[in-house]
């Protein structure tokens, strides 16, 4: 292919352009990169079986959210906001 040197130096603007715009966007995708906080672990004091249910209900935690239903949450204590599995 035989080109002018006008559409060489067309061409080189053009490929110039995109690398710039390229390198742009990687800049763009990268500058939020490691700035996220890091999660925090939660730990919680492990219920024993035969403790009293964190939900307030009285029953011991074997009985009640230790009988298969996910454990509540300890900022729930009381509340209600948790029901017991059985009644």
């Amino acid at each position: 292919l035989l080109r002018t040197p006008e559409e060489e130096e067309e061409m080189i603007r053009a490929y110039q352009w995109r690398k710039r715009k390229e390198q742009a966007e990687m800049r763009m995708m990268g500058a939020g990169a490691g700035t996220e906080k890091p999660q925090q672990v939660i730990r919680r004091e492990k219920i024993g079986r035969n403790d009293p249910c964190p939900c307030g209900s009285g029953k011991k935690y074997k009985k009640c959210h230790g009988a298969g239903s996910p454990p509540p949450s300890s900022s729930g204590k009381g509340n209600g906001s948790s029901p017991p599995a059985s009644a």
